[in-house]
């Protein structure tokens, strides 16, 4: 650890780093292929959800949550995050989705999103739906 000089070992138990959540997520690319002033009206994120230690009574471990943000200019500034129920302890296969991203522009849109409850889980895919706005 940079301010104590603990060293800590990994191992596929371990949900934490010195007592704090380990964050998982990812960003997208740009996805630059459909035109300016497109409408973005959902986003989809698929992905299954493990079980957690079922000794510890924690909240986050029953209902889990993704924190999801996008970009309307490649990256530069993001939107508030929105948490998103990843379904109940030991459900396989859920979909958290989003609503109303605003519009596009030759930036290119892009989706982040994180995980930092102590759960297993796999990301699976994305999809978003757009509609195509006159110039």
């Amino acid at each position: 650890h940079p301010t104590t000089g603990a060293i800590y070992e990994i191992d596929s138990a371990t949900r934490t780093e010195a007592g704090e959540p380990l964050t998982f997520g990812a960003d997208s690319v740009p996805v630059k292929d459909f035109p300016s002033r497109a409408v973005v009206r959902s986003a989809s994120l698929d992905f299954t959800l493990g079980r957690g230690d079922e000794g510890e009574a924690s909240p986050t471990l029953k209902t889990p949550v993704a924190m999801v943000s996008w970009s309307h200019d490649g990256g530069a500034n993001w939107s508030n995050q929105l948490h998103r129920s990843l379904g109940r302890e030991g459900r396989f296969g859920y979909r958290a989705s989003i609503y109303r991203l605003g519009m596009t522009t030759h930036h290119g849109f892009r989706l982040r999103w994180m995980i930092s409850d102590p759960v297993d889980v796999s990301f699976q895919g994305a999809s978003i739906e757009v509609e195509a706005r006159r110039a």
